[in-house]
This record gives structure tokens, sequence and C-alpha cells, in this order.
């Protein structure tokens, strides 16, 4: 079932015009505006006088051979380019249409330019506002390049498949081949399109009919649209649609915008009353399509050249079903008037550059970037015509800045969200980060810097990249995004650069578990006797666990030498991370008075540490623990930070001293990889022997100490970079990305 969107656009399609300056006058069967086009024997009856009876008599007459193409096309391009009026412009572009027979309409309902084509006059009817902006984009000799090209064919359903355009190789080819075959037969009026598309090259240094490389090739916006019409119009001829139509918007058009639609509809009807049976002989020997045909044979015997299997659906001749009518015509609709409507769009960035930013030293500084692109309507098609828009299935702003429009901003260079926050939303269809234009037409983008995490420290290095901001320019005014393919096959955008400073830091999240493990035994013997002398015998054992809770930020930076160091904001030099952790303590401890067996008086500077009570605490206890991380000579370094701690047991045996301390112990860690974006897994072991012996001998006996401890710690670390540090704000609803 055809739309309601595709019948509304269907006030119009690629239709060949027949002389316009009579379409004012009748066009009846034997009107020289359309019967010429195709006749070449014009006969009418006449009455007169034989043998004194009256009798109606057939009077034929041959009509005279048309002039050569390639003059035509020299005459019409002359009067094109030394137009120096907007009026006298238009009036050129009417003539270039008039002899291709594209169809023209005014919004007094006068059709300016008949099309002899009943099938594509039911799908399309250019307007004369079209064609006044299509003369004031000429003046403004904008161009496009045959890739250009081939995206905008593609996105109008003619490509060498649903995802690859046609390659601009093929459309260079199509349109050489066509040119010569117009200059070798400058009679036919199919001719005339290559012709006067060839003469407009030529007037700007380059020539159609020759081998030209695709990038030689910038066509003007007259020269696009005419292969664009070439192109679409053999596709629309071949779509069958229903005689009668239902047309847009109905009483909600102002009035003047039903007088196109009427004007259209009559002109259908004298079309086909005009040329009846005749029509598909005249499209053969006079309408436009010799690009189209070109194009299409190259696709049909060169498919392996081109890389596909089969030529596709719309380069076979054939009638489309009805079902696939509107999916087929609807795109080609929009891909003609949206060639029109791009021309007029102009958007450009207001900055080519913004001035260099560095990241904030403090939260809430201020500084930042605004970008800003501007979208203007160039061509002043009058109040009544903007209204009248809708009957082409666009909406044409008044002249200036558009309000309204969607801008997507997309990092056509580097990574700008990598440096801060863009303050923008997310749109379904329109993109990730979009912002509108106001009532002047501008639309911003602002960034907003990170903020060091130590500021200052590091070496300082320099990020530039580009911004560009993709108007959406259908979307304003309520067009919505359907019925805007225009901005989707001439994209529209403006481009800032921009540069961002900052110290060279990499931020990690540190997470870390480990164990460390304590073993120790102890025997005393002393000479002496009571109070001075105990002997001593026990062992014991003690785990430390210890863990971060949380991930704990950590910076790694070159210090002044070019080395690279880790501190944090506490510590430039270094990274306290605070630890979780339990000790697990056993231990026995037998000890007793020494055996008496010499007086002790007068020896106490000898005396040893008193006996000890029984342990009777010992078990499992929490422990506040600090643990340092330091970077050097390629190793990161995990020890202890606490230097102090008071010990959690009131009396559980420990002989080590470093029971109550992280062993320093390091890993290897390649600074290449600081700044990459995937986690670092690190491991460190190490193990650390204390042993005493020691003997004193005197002249009535020896003491002896020997104490035997083991510890060993494990650790293993993860660090993972902070790739969540910038996002996208949000304003307005829309989507987080992070």
């Amino acid at each position: 079932m055809i739309t309601q969107r595709f019948l509304a656009a269907a006030v119009a399609a690629f239709v060949l015009l027949t002389a316009a300056g009579a379409l004012a006058a009748s066009a009846t069967p034997s009107s020289p505006t359309i019967g010429a086009a195709f006749a070449k024997k014009r006969c009418h009856f006449v009455k007169k006088k034989v043998h004194g009876k009256v009798k109606r008599v057939r009077v034929c007459t041959t009509a005279k051979q048309g002039p050569s193409q390639q003059i035509v096309a020299k005459t019409l391009v002359t009067k094109v380019v030394q137009a120096r009026t907007p009026a006298a412009r238009y009036n050129a572009v009417l003539a270039v249409l008039r002899a291709l027979h594209l169809g023209v309409v005014t919004p007094a309902g006068k059709p300016i330019v008949v099309s002899p084509e009943p099938n594509a006059a039911r799908l399309f009817q250019l307007y004369d506002f079209e064609a006044r902006g299509l003369a004031q984009q000429f003046a403004r000799r904008q161009t496009t390049t045959l890739d250009d090209l081939a995206v905008a064919l593609k996105k109008g359903g003619l490509g060498l498949d649903a995802k690859r355009p046609l390659p601009a190789a093929l459309l260079a080819e199509g349109l050489r081949d066509a040119t010569r075959r117009a200059m070798a037969k400058p009679r036919s009026a199919r001719s005339l399109l290559p012709l006067v598309v060839r003469e407009l090259g030529l007037r700007r240094g380059f020539d159609t009919s020759k081998n030209l490389a695709p990038a030689k090739v910038q066509l003007d916006s007259l020269q696009a649209w005419l292969v664009i019409a070439d192109m679409s119009l053999p596709v629309l001829r071949q779509v069958p649609l229903p005689k009668s139509r239902v047309l847009s918007a109905g009483a909600d058009l102002p009035r003047l915008c039903e007088k196109y639609n009427d004007a259209v509809e009559a002109l259908q009807d004298r079309i086909e009353k005009a040329l009846g049976g005749k029509i598909q002989k005249w499209i053969s020997d006079e309408a436009v399509g010799m690009i189209y045909d070109k194009v299409a044979d190259k696709l049909g015997r060169q498919a392996t050249r081109w890389a596909i299997k089969n030529a596709p659906r719309w380069a076979v001749r054939g009638l489309y079903n009805v079902g696939r009518a509107a999916s087929v015509a609807g795109p080609l609709i929009d891909l003609v008037h949206g060639a029109l409507l791009a021309y007029s769009i102009d958007v450009r960035s207001l900055e080519a550059s913004l001035p260099p930013i560095h990241w904030w030293h403090a939260a809430g500084e201020g500084t930042t970037l605004t970008f800003r692109v501007k979208v203007t309507m160039l061509d002043d098609y009058g109040d009544v015509l903007v209204k009248c828009g809708g009957l082409v299935g666009l909406d044409l702003p008044p002249k200036g800045g558009v309000k309204d429009v969607w801008v997507n901003w997309e990092q056509a260079q580097g990574d700008l969200k990598s440096q801060g926050k863009l303050r923008c939303v997310s749109v379904p269809v329109v993109g990730v980060c979009a912002t509108k234009t106001g009532a002047d037409g501008i639309a911003t983008l602002v960034f907003t810097p990170k903020t060091e995490a130590l500021p200052g420290r590091g070496a300082q290095v320099e990020v530039t990249g580009v911004v560009d901001g993709i108007a959406l320019y259908q979307t304003a005014s309520g067009g919505g995004i359907t019925g805007g393919i225009a901005q989707f096959l001439t994209p529209k955008f403006g481009s800032t650069r921009w540069l961002v400073r900052s110290h060279e830091q990499y931020i990690f999240d540190l997470s870390a578990r480990g164990t460390q493990t304590t073993t120790w035994t102890e025997r005393r013997r002393d000479v002496w006797s009571t109070p001075c002398g105990i002997n001593v015998d026990g062992s014991g054992n003690q785990t430390i666990r210890f863990g971060t809770a949380t991930p704990v930020r950590v910076v790694f930076y070159r210090d002044a030498t070019g080395a690279w160091t880790v501190g944090a904001a506490q510590n430039p030099y270094s990274a306290p991370i605070p630890l979780d952790s339990t000790i697990d303590r056993q231990g026995t401890l037998d000890s007793r008075d020494a055996t008496p067996e010499w007086p002790c008086a007068g020896k106490t500077a000898w005396r040893p540490q008193p006996a000890q009570a029984a342990a009777s605490d010992c078990g499992q206890r929490s422990y506040a623990l600090v643990a340092g991380l330091t970077y050097a000579n390629g190793q990161l370094v995990l020890g202890d930070a606490t230097q102090g701690n008071p010990d959690p047991f009131a009396n559980c045996p420990v002989v080590s001293p470093y029971a109550l301390q992280l062993l320093d112990t390091g890993a290897g860690l390649d600074s290449a990889r600081l700044p990459g974006s995937e986690p670092i897994e690190l491991a460190g072991s190490r193990t650390k022997p204390y042993e005493v012996h020691s003997t004193y001998t005197f002249s009535h006996g020896t003491s002896t100490t020997d104490i035997t401890e083991s510890t060993t710690i494990d650790w293993t670390m993860t660090l993972r970079p902070d790739l969540n540090d910038s996002e996208l704000s949000i304003i307005d609803g829309g989507r987080a990305l992070r």
C-alpha cells in the first residue's frame, strides 16, 4: 500500500518538460508545445471547396529538423553563465529545464514547463521556488565530487547494493560514454542533457567526454542535479501508480499551495490527452536517461569488475510490482528534492580553531571551550513558498539562521571526550552527542576539561583534534526525521580544531590482596641465677591477611629528571594504600628463672629479660595497616607505612621484628604499559629470614641465645586504567554515555 507520506510527495518526481514559454497556453493534442517533441509530420483537417463542394481535407506538413543539440547546449549554458541578476539567472535555468522537458509549476497554478511523461508526472514536478534555488546555488559556485554524488544516489536507492554506493570511476565512465554518444548523435533530443553537463564543465576547465580521473571531476550544483535527474527518471518511469492521487495536506495547506497541487493535476491530464499511446515511443526517442543507460549497461556487462554478482534491480528494465512502488519511488523523490534543498543550506563553524585550554588544577576553575556551528538558509524563497515546502515533503526555512536544527557533534580527529566532559544529549537517529540551534541558527557544544589529580606534576603534553558539527537541517521547523533524507544525502558540517594541554599523568584504580606469614622458635640458656637469669623455650606463628576494601586511586607521572614515579593526592612521591587486615597469631613460651648456680648480686648490667607469664590471648585480631606504594627503576614496590602501630595482643608471644609491618617487596612494571587501556596484573613475593645466635662465656659458665624466624609475603595487585574519568554530561534529558 502506498503510504500517505509517499502519496503526499507524489505530487512530484522527475519528468521531461517541453517548452515552457508556451506552457501557459493550452496544450491540446495538436499543440506544438508537446506534439512537436516527437512528431515528424503534423496533419490537420481544413474545409475547402473541391469542384464546387465543401470538403474536409487532410493537410500535412513535415516538421523541420531540429538544430544541433551541441549548439543548443552552448546557447543555454552561455545564458546561465552570463546572467548577472537573480531574475536573469532564474530565467536561464528555466530555459535549460524547458529544453530538457523537466516540468516546473508556479504558485499561481500555472505550469511554466510541461513534462510529456504521464507516469513520471504522477511522481514528480519541480516547483518554481526550487528552480529559483537552483539558480542561486549555481551563482555561489558550489561544487560536489563524484564520490559525494555516488553517496547521494545510494541514499536514493541507486547503488551497487544496499550498502555500497556506485564507484566514482563508474560514474565518470558512464558520464564520459554518454557524452561521447551525445556528441555522435547531436540531433537526438536525448543528447541534450549530457551536452549541457559537458558545456558547463568546459566553462570550468574539464571535459566530461575525456578520460578523466574521478577526482578531477567537480560538478557544479546544476550539473550534479541534472545527473541525478538523468539517473532517476528512467527508474521512476518504471514505477506503476494509480491515475488518481491523494494530494498532500489537503485543506491544511494555504490556498496558494493548493494551486500548486491543482496545477500538477491539470498538467497530468493535459499530458495524457496530448500524447496518448505515443508516449512510449516518445520516451525511447526523446527522454533523458543517456547517462543512466551507460551506467546500467556497464553494471550488466562488467559485474566482476564492480564486484557484484548481478546488476542491481534499478539498473534492469521492467516495471516494478505495485507492492514495491512506494519503497522505490519514495527515496528517489527525496533524492531529487532533497539535493536542491541541500545546496540552499550553509553550515559552517564560527571558529576554525579555539584557543588552547589546560586541565584544571583545582575543581571549579571555570575555563571551558565552546564550539559553535551556524546553520543558515542562503536562499529567500518568500514566506508563502516556505509554507508550501511541505508539498515536496520538505520544510523550507526562511532566509537566515535556521532555528531548532539538531547538530550532531562527532570526533573527526582525536578524542575530546578523553580530555573532559561534553555538554550534549543523546538523541535517537540524530546521534550520541547533539545540541540544537537557537533562534540565531547557532548550535553550541561546551567542553569542560578534567581536573589534574596531582596539579602541576609531570611533563606538560598537548593533545589536538577536530570536532565536526553535522547539521541535520531537515529536523528544523518541526520537520522531524522522517522525510529529511536530504541531510543524509548531502551532509553539511562545520569543523573546529581544539588543543588541550595537561601534565602527563596516568591514573589507575589499585586493588591489592596479600598474605604475610611468620614462623619462629626461641631457646635461651642463662648462667645467672635469680633474679637475673632465665631460661626460655618457645615457638609460634603469625599470619597477616590484608586487602584494599575499595580501589585506591594512584597516579603515575614523570619527575623533573624524566624518571617515572607514583603518587597520590596526599603524597606526590608515594601512594599510601589503606588496607583492611587481620592478624592470626598462635604461640607458646616457657620462660622461667635459671637454675641458681651463682649469686647475681652486682651483676644487674647483664640482666636478661625477665620471665614472662604464659600466653593467654592468642587468636585473631583486626589490625590497622597502611601500605606504601613506590615506583623506581622499573619496580613497583609495596611496603609498610604504618611505623608504630601498637601490638593488638596483650600476651601472645612473638619475637619477629617484622611481625607488625609488611616486608618491602616489588614487581617489575614496564613504564610502556602505563598509557594503556588494559588492566595491569602484578604479583610480588619475598621471604626474609631473621636469626640470632649468641654465646657469652664467663668464668663460671656460658649464656646462649638461639632465635630462628622466617617471614614470607605474597601479594597480587591489579591496576585498572581510569577510563571512566570523562563522560558526556546531559541536558534536556537523554542518555549519558560513559
